[in-house]
């Protein structure tokens, strides 16, 4: 895997709003969401992905379907079905960032909800997930940090937010993202809310969960940010995730690739 890829896969809105198509193929779809549609608890978990072919199972907390469709890009259009109720659903989702809009129709009704990724599910398949490894790495990242005199613009430090608002004829749904730069250079995942609201019901799914990143460290030059990281075969490399200006609160980031994004700190 590219180094560019390991560093902006991490936080899976980096990935999307600044690493160009061009990426390797990889398993996108692959882990658990979770989220609730009018009041009840709702978990797919995507355990197969075959080139375009997906396969899980979906827990409303009473019954478990099975999950089978077919992706294309970041959507896919499937069935849920249950054997011993006879029951077929049609069902069809979406992926932006880690939000998976999830559309089913039951007897006539469709009915909408948005499920958040488990990034710990991304996360385990890659470090040890123990409190004493992170320790460890956390201690080393800012032994390295202090150590390697680079410039962070104190500016930056804190959390900072991203929001996305979108309607379709069915209803309309926000996504927030956030992401966390520390003060001794690193960096973190600052969770992410997804709601969704419309004729077939509503749903909200909130992850205040603040996760440091081992091995992954950010610095500013020249108004760029840069990120650093390591990956599991130990190359380590420095990207540029893009150009910055700060005012009032905001933060417009700028890609290479002429990308502007807006984020506002927390």
């Amino acid at each position: 895997m590219a180094i560019k890829y390991f560093i902006f896969g991490l936080i899976p809105l980096l990935a999307a709003l600044f690493v160009s198509s061009c990426a390797p193929a990889g398993k996108t779809w692959e882990g658990s969401y979770k989220g609730d549609v009018k009041g009840e608890s709702l978990t797919l978990m995507i355990e197969k992905e075959n080139e375009a072919s997906l396969s899980g199972t979906l827990n409303d907390g009473y019954q478990i379907f099975l999950f089978k469709a077919e992706a294309q890009g970041t959507a896919f259009t499937g069935t849920l079905s249950n054997a011993e109720q006879s029951i077929v659903l049609p069902v069809k989702g979406s992926l932006k960032g880690t939000a998976l809009d999830l559309e089913m129709e039951i007897q006539g009704e469709k009915i909408s909800a948005v499920l958040e990724k488990n990034m710990g599910d991304v996360a385990q398949k890659n470090e040890a997930t123990s409190e004493d490894t992170d320790k460890e790495a956390s201690g080393k990242e800012e032994r390295e940090t202090r150590s390697s005199g680079k410039e962070r613009d104190p500016r930056l430090v804190g959390t900072w937010e991203y929001q996305e608002n979108r309607s379709d004829p069915f209803g309309g749904s926000t996504f927030n993202q956030r992401m966390v730069f520390f003060a001794d250079g690193g960096f973190g995942d600052g969770g992410s809310d997804a709601s969704v609201s419309g004729g077939g019901g509503s749903g909200l799914s909130t992850d205040n969960t603040v996760t440091r990143i081992p091995n992954v460290s950010w610095h500013s030059e020249g108004k760029n940010i840069y990120f650093t990281g390591t990956d599991e075969n130990g190359r380590t490399q420095t990207e540029k995730l893009g150009r910055y200006h700060i005012e009032n609160g905001a933060m417009l980031i700028t890609s290479d690739n002429g990308k502007k994004v807006l984020f506002y700190k927390k």
